[in-house]
């Protein structure tokens, strides 16, 4: 029997009861080879406890301090010989502990932020053998708090009081949209970056496709490893600085780029490309499945739509010339009918839409206000 007390620790081996006097029951008496005690030195109040084996059990106490208690047995392993305390780190005040598996700890705390922490064999150059992983933020217990005014912002932040004792804080609340960062990985000079499917009906995207100055790669997901590695696709052009990547109709995959936009059927057996004109190139592009918008040096917006002739064949349908040069291009569908939108650098947007007789009819042509820089 293991007894936690305020400043020591004491563990107890019950010897069987003797039942042979007048049958009542009675323990024979501790010798003090039976009782073993490890001192708290200081004293304390212990929060809650948790195990990590039969011999090895975890501490939280008022103050955040987080301990070890670790029974010591024999060399047959069928006594415990002595008992010893170790003092872990410093948490939140901990009102569970729970061990999960290979040195991680989860810390709940009622009183400020639970974390997850991994025991270490080597203390850190702070003394503490907890490393903490993640933290997860907590607002309560609120002792107190006051609504801020947002003025002409039209939208109120709390300023909480939260936490209890040494885990204490003020805490600011506003109603909005946050984002967690999952995953960071360097990629210096990186120009664009598209996910696509590996067939247009797939359900998930297959290529994660990366264009830099003078280079495009293509990772795909690995399905024995579950990883991204490195892939190759026939009729892939990967010297160059890639514009954009798409899944189009009837199920290629595209690939714009300065001097033409190729196209590569999903059993990477055809592949198909639309030249920019001789002195010209490619600057802009946008696409949705049956048509891809593209804009070239010389302020010229062209549609490509697949041919209707059965070979899957992309061809111009219409282009429109501008006496201003693009700067923005985007593409959509509605009600079965193709629109495309383009920003030109006379401070104006102007939609145009695309009709059966292959022509551009512009809807609406808006002057933007303001100072072109």
């Amino acid at each position: 029997v293991a007894v936690l007390g305020s400043h020591s620790v004491s563990y107890y081996r019950v010897k069987p009861f003797n039942t042979s006097l007048s049958g009542s029951g009675s323990s024979s008496a501790s010798s003090a080879n039976d009782m073993h005690k490890a001192q708290i030195p200081n004293g304390t109040v212990f929060e809650c406890w948790g195990k990590i084996d039969a011999c090895r059990y975890l501490l939280g106490d008022e103050g955040g301090v987080v301990s070890m208690v670790q029974l010591i047995l024999n060399a047959s392993r069928t006594e415990v010989v002595d008992i010893r305390v170790t003092t872990l780190g410093e948490t939140a005040i901990p009102s569970a502990l729970c061990y999960l598996d290979n040195g991680f700890v989860f810390v709940g705390s009622c009183y400020g932020d639970s974390s997850l922490v991994k025991l270490s064999p080597v203390a850190t150059p702070t003394g503490s053998y907890l490393e903490v992983m993640d933290i997860y933020p907590s607002i309560g217990p609120i002792v107190d708090m006051v609504l801020l005014d947002s003025g002409s912002h039209g939208q109120g932040s709390l300023v909480t009081c939260s936490g209890f004792k040494k885990d204490g804080s003020l805490r600011l609340i506003r109603n909005g949209i946050g984002l967690h960062e999952s995953a960071c990985i360097e990629l210096e000079g990186i120009e664009g970056l598209w996910s696509v499917k590996k067939s247009i009906d797939d359900d998930f995207d297959y290529y994660l496709v990366q264009s830099y100055v003078g280079e495009t790669r293509l990772l795909a997901i690995d399905e024995d490893a579950s990883e991204l590695v490195e892939v190759e696709v026939r009729g892939w052009e990967e010297n160059v600085q890639t514009i954009l990547v798409s899944n189009v109709l009837p199920n290629h995959l595209l690939q714009v780029s300065a001097k033409e936009a190729r196209f590569v059927s999903s059993d990477q057996k055809t592949s198909w490309k639309f030249a920019a004109e001789a002195g010209t190139s490619f600057l802009l592009a946008a696409s949705v499945p049956s048509a891809v918008a593209l804009t070239t040096s010389r302020s010229k917006l062209l549609l490509l739509q697949p041919n209707n002739d059965g070979n899957d064949l992309w061809c111009e349908r219409v282009s429109q010339s501008f006496s201003s040069e693009i700067s923005a291009l985007s593409i959509f569908v509605h009600n079965d009918c193709h629109y495309v939108i383009v920003g030109l650098w006379d401070n104006s947007v102007r939609l145009f839409s695309f009709h059966s007789d292959y022509r551009f009819v512009e809807v609406l042509n808006i002057p933007l206000e303001g100072d072109m820089m």
